[in-house]
C-alpha cells in the first residue's frame, strides 16, 4: 500500500538525504566542452545577433531548445555562463532529488532512505547532474510526469500531455521515455493539444528560423555511413563500460526494466509497464547509434526514470521471503562499488582529475569512450574555479580556464574573423564574433548535409574533409560578396546555395521556400 501522509519523521529524513545530494553535487560540480556549444549560441542571442552559432548564420547548433531556452534569459541578466549555468543545474539537480524522494516517501521511509542513497551511488546520476547539458531539466519533467500519472494513473490529463512534450523539447530521444507514460484508457483531446501545441510551436519556429525543424547537430551525427554492426559493437562497448566501472547505473536501469512486471495489480499497472517497455527501447536506441563518448551519460536519465518507476512497483515478488536487509544491504553495495573506484565521485575532491592534466588522454578509452570529468574537471570544476578565482581574474583569464577557453580568448584578441577550429565549445564561446567553420560539422550547415564515409571515426565525433573552395566562399561572404560560391563540385555547390538561402537569406521569401522543401525531401 502507497503511503502519502507526512510527518515531521519524514521531512527529517528528506531533508538529510538533500543535504547529502547538495554537498555531493558542489564536490562535484563541473561543465563540459559540449555545453559551451549551446553557450555561444546563447551569448550572441544575449547580444542581438541571432540565437545561432556563427553571427548572421541561422544555425541550430543544439539539441535541446527547452534547455537552451531556459538558460537564455539567465545568461543574459548574469552576462556570464559558468556560475549561473551552474546555479540553474544546482537547483534542477535538488528538485530531481526531492521529486523522487517524495515519490519513494508513498511507499515508506526506508525506501525513500533507499532510493536516495542509490541514486548518490551512481556516478552517471550524480556527475551529470552538472556539466552544463541538458539532463538535469530532463529528470525534473520526468519525475514530475510520474507524480502526475499518480494522480489519476487511468486519464491521463493535460498536464501529463504538457510534461512529456517539455521533456521532448529537452531532448529529441526523450520521446522513447515520456511518450509510454502517457498510457491510460482515457486521453482527453486537451491533452492532445496540450502534447502537440509545444513540438508544433517549435519545429514551426525553427523551420522558419533555421530552415529545417531539426538541430544540425541530428544532421552532423545521423548522416555517417557506418555499418549497423560497428555501431552496435560500439554500444556494447558503451554499456560493458558502465557496467565495470558505474555498476549502480545499470542496476538502476534494470531495476525499471524488471520490477513493473512483477508487481500486484493496481491501477498504475498499465503506464508503469509502459514506462519500462520505453527503457527498453531506449536501451536498443543507445546501442543503434553506438553509445556516445561521454562515459555514462546517455545511462543518466534512464537510471533516475528507472529507479522511480521500481519505488512505484514495490520490491521484487519472484524472490520468495525476501528478508528485510536485503534492501539496504543491496544499497550498501552499491555504495562501496563506487566508492572502491579508482575515480570514485564520492570520495573525489578539489584534486579530481589532476594526474590527467600530464597524459590528458589517458582518459579516453580504446573505443573512445572518455571520463570526461576527470578531464576536465581540474580547469572547470566548481571547486578549483573558485579556489583560483581571484587569480584568474587579476590575470585576465577566462573562467572557466580550460585550454579551449584560452585559445578562444587569443583568437578573440588577435581580431581574426575567420578560422577553422576542431575545438567547438569552450574555444568558440570565448572567440565570440568570428566566424568558425566547425571541422565536427556539428554546427556547420554544409558539413553537416555532407555523408561521413571515412572509416577512421570515434563515436561522437564524425570530422568532415572541407571540400574545395569552401572556405574560400565563406571568408568571401564574411567580405561583403553574400552570392560568392566557389565550390568546385557541381553538387556540393548546388547544396551550398540551398544552405546558404536557408541559412542567410530573408525568411519569407518563395525563393527560399523552395530550397526548404528541396532540402526536407
Amino acid at each position: 500500500m502507497i503511503l502519502a501522509e507526512r510527518t515531521p519523521r519524514k521531512s527529517r529524513l528528506l531533508a538529510v538525504i538533500l543535504l547529502a545530494a547538495a554537498w555531493l553535487w558542489l564536490q562535484t560540480a563541473w561543465l563540459s566542452d559540449d555545453a559551451y556549444i549551446t553557450f555561444r549560441a546563447l551569448d550572441h542571442a544575449c547580444r542581438g545577433l541571432g540565437l545561432s552559432w556563427n553571427p548572421g548564420e541561422r544555425v541550430q547548433s543544439f539539441t535541446h531548445p527547452l534547455w537552451a531556452l531556459l538558460l537564455l534569459p539567465v545568461q543574459c541578466a548574469a552576462g556570464e555562463a559558468y556560475f549561473s549555468t551552474l546555479a540553474v543545474q544546482f537547483v534542477l539537480f535538488l528538485a530531481s532529488f526531492y521529486l523522487l524522494l517524495t515519490l519513494a516517501a508513498r511507499r515508506s521511509l526506508p525506501t525513500a532512505l533507499g532510493a536516495g542513497l542509490a541514486a548518490l551511488a551512481s556516478r552517471a546520476l550524480v556527475e551529470y547532474g552538472s556539466s552544463g547539458l541538458e539532463n538535469p531539466l530532463l529528470d525534473v519533467l520526468l519525475l514530475a510526469l510520474l507524480h502526475e500519472r499518480l494522480r489519476q494513473s487511468e486519464r491521463v490529463r493535460p498536464l501529463a500531455g504538457l510534461l512529456a512534450a517539455l521533456a521532448i523539447l529537452t531532448r529529441q530521444d526523450a520521446a522513447l521515455l515520456a511518450l509510454p507514460l502517457l498510457w491510460g484508457r482515457k486521453f482527453a483531446p486537451r491533452t492532445w493539444l496540450a502534447l502537440l501545441l509545444p513540438l508544433l510551436a517549435w519545429h514551426s519556429f525553427a523551420l522558419v528560423y533555421y530552415g529545417t525543424p531539426w538541430p544540425t547537430t541530428a544532421y552532423a551525427k545521423l548522416n555517417v555511413h557506418i555499418p549497423r554492426a560497428a555501431l552496435a559493437s560500439q554500444g556494447l562497448a558503451y554499456l560493458q563500460r558502465t557496467l565495470t566501472q558505474d555498476l549502480p547505473t545499470l542496476a538502476l536501469v534494470a531495476l525499471g526494466l524488471l520490477l513493473p512486471w512483477q508487481m500486484e495489480p493496481t491501477p498504475e499497472r498499465p503506464w508503469l509497464r509502459a514506462g519500462s517497455l520505453g527503457l527498453a527501447l531506449h536501451l536498443v536506441y543507445i546501442l543503434s547509434i553506438g553509445g556516445d563518448f561521454m562515459a555514462g551519460r546517455f545511462l543518466h536519465t534512464p537510471a533516475l526514470l528507472g529507479l522511480g518507476l521500481a519505488v512505484l512497483a514495490g520490491p521484487p515478488q519472484f524472490v520468495p521471503h525476501l528478508p528485510r536487509w536485503a534492501m539496504p544491504a543491496g544499497v550498501a553495495f552499491l555504495l562501496l562499488f563506487s566508492a572502491v573506484q579508482p575515480h570514485s565521485h564520492l570520495l573525489a575532491g578539489r584534486d579530481f582529475g589532476s594526474e590527467l592534466q600530464a597524459r590528458p588522454m589517458d582518459a579516453v578509452d580504446a573505443f573512445g569512450i572518455a571520463d570526461e570529468r576527470a578531464y576536465y574537471y581540474p580547469l572547470t570544476g566548481l571547486l578549483p574555479v573558485l579556489a583560483q578565482y581571484q587569480q584568474l581574474t587579476t590575470a585576465g583569464l577566462p573562467i572557466p580556464p580550460a585550454r579551449g577557453a584560452r585559445k578562444g580568448l587569443e583568437l578573440r584578441q588577435s581580431g581574426v574573423a575567420f578560422a577553422q577550429v576542431n575545438e567547438a565549445g569552450f574555444l568558440g564561446y570565448f572567440a565570440r564574433d568570428a566566424h568558425l567553420l566547425d571541422v565536427w560539422a556539428l554546427s556547420d550547415p554544409l558539413l553537416a548535409r555532407l555523408p561521413f564515409t571515412d572509416k577512421a571515426w570515434r563515436i561522437g565525433h564524425f570530422r568532415r574533409a572541407i571540400p574545395a573552395g569552401y572556405a574560400e566562399s565563406l571568408q568571401a561572404r564574411l567580405a561583403g560578396d553574400t552570392a560568392a560560391n566557389l565550390l568546385r563540385d557541381p553538387e556540393q555547390a548546388a547544396l551550398y546555395a540551398d544552405v546558404r538561402l536557408l541559412t542567410t537569406g530573408p525568411l519569407f521569401t518563395a525563393e527560399r521556400w523552395q530550397a526548404i522543401v528541396r532540402q526536407l525531401f
